[in-house]
């Protein structure tokens, strides 16, 4: 019998709901009723019974997507508008591209915008799009025109290979491409969301340790943190003194002796941090109050460890490597940002059962193991020292034959 209470909701499944009705057809017509599957009343019984199971699938299906950690899709995008996280979409990568002139032109020559051109690579059949109009002017032999990918998502361009030009443009001689190009993204997946999200939210907790990190690793520069709090009365053994808190980051882009991104960190842990709480670290930076004034933030740099990932499987037919293995790659990716922070141990059986719930279909058996140098793989755990972090990039999970 469905249910729906203080424990959540059961539904009543195909089975049961054509059982249930036999038995209540049996009482009401007697027990020698004609209920079998030629029967008129066997046939009925089946339609209403298979319309019923999908009515309870469907409250089921808006039940799962009312939490976070369980919806999909458009449900997803829903529950995280509630707390202004939007799914970020798409992106086109992005190249600049350089038309020379044809020796025999010496006129101004318009490129008109949405002049496409391709790779010259063998198997390449991207296409590239101008974005704006441009001309070369007469005395000037090239002109730099910025491009984009006709098709969203992380499309490559390797320096100099742009160079046959689909779209004719009259005395235009060659095109290339003298740097590579600049990456897009693909669509935000539910997984990085619900990741984001908790980061978005984690945010919001201000002085709290997790609100301070989930601060930190807001920023675009900063991959990962690690917070020691101390609101003793003494200094501890590892250095922090008394009702301090040191901030540790990992960088993703500048250095920490830069004065703009120490700036950065400097401006976000004032942000979050207690009142009266003073910060500890080899590196500073600028920090403005309310009131406008300058105050010196310390802080730490903190290193990453690799952590390689293989993954076994005994699938059937209806596997898809080109879907689930990208999803158990971003789910463990995700899972690593999350909760991977500094110290803490990478344990096998935590791994195994993030791609468990990927719940890719067609996979039999599964099985996974974990290494610190891609050579020798376990499948117990990895130690990590208390100053780094294990992190599992998607380009470090393998899924041998």
């Amino acid at each position: 019998m469905a249910v729906f209470d203080g424990t959540g909701l059961t539904i009543d499944r195909y089975a049961d709901i054509i059982e249930e009705m036999r038995d209540s057809l049996k009482v009401s017509f007697g027990a020698g009723v004609n209920l079998s599957e030629s029967s008129p009343i066997g046939v009925m019984l089946a339609l209403y019974s298979d319309r019923l199971s999908k009515a309870w699938e469907a409250l089921e299906s808006v039940y799962i997507n009312s939490f976070p950690d369980q919806a999909y899709g458009i449900y997803l995008d829903y529950l995280c508008a509630f707390n202004a996280v939007v799914r970020e979409p798409a992106t086109y990568s992005a190249v600049d591209l350089v038309f020379t002139r044809s020796s025999a032109s010496t006129a101004d020559i318009v490129i008109p915008a949405g002049t496409e051109v391709s790779s010259s690579t063998s198997g390449d059949t991207t296409t590239w799009v101008t974005s704006s109009e441009a001309t070369i002017l007469s005395g000037s032999n090239t002109i730099t025109v910025a491009a984009v990918a006709e098709d969203t998502g992380p499309i490559s361009a390797p320096i100099n290979t742009l160079q046959s030009i689909i779209t004719a443009v009259a005395n235009v001689e060659s095109v290339t491409n003298p740097a590579v190009a600049v990456l897009g993204t693909d669509k935000e997946t539910d997984t990085k969301l619900r990741t984001r999200r908790w980061t978005e939210l984690g945010r919001l907790g201000t002085s709290t340790e997790s609100g301070i990190r989930s601060g930190l690793q807001s920023l675009s520069i900063v991959d990962a943190s690690r917070i020691i709090l101390n609101d003793t009365v003494v200094a501890l053994a590892s250095g922090q003194p008394p009702h301090s808190v040191e901030c540790s980051v990992d960088l993703n882009s500048g250095t920490a002796g830069d004065a703009t991104t120490a700036a950065t960190i400097a401006q976000q842990i004032w942000d979050t941090k207690g009142a009266g709480i003073q910060t500890f670290g080899g590196y500073s930076g600028i920090a403005l109050d309310e009131n406008g004034d300058e105050h010196i933030v310390y802080f730490d740099t903190i290193d990453s460890q690799t952590v390689y990932v293989r993954v076994a499987l005994v699938t059937d037919s209806t596997y898809d490597s080109s879907v689930a293995e990208p999803a158990i790659r971003s789910a463990l990716a995700d899972y690593s940002v999350v909760n991977l922070t500094a110290g803490v141990d990478v344990l096998n059986y935590k791994i195994g059962a993030v791609v468990a719930n990927v719940g890719a279909a067609g996979i039999l058996e599964m099985s996974t193991t974990i290494s610190l140098d891609d050579a020798t793989y376990v499948a117990d755990s990895l130690t990590i020292p208390a100053d780094k972090f294990g992190s599992i990039l998607e380009a470090y999970v393998t899924f041998p034959p």
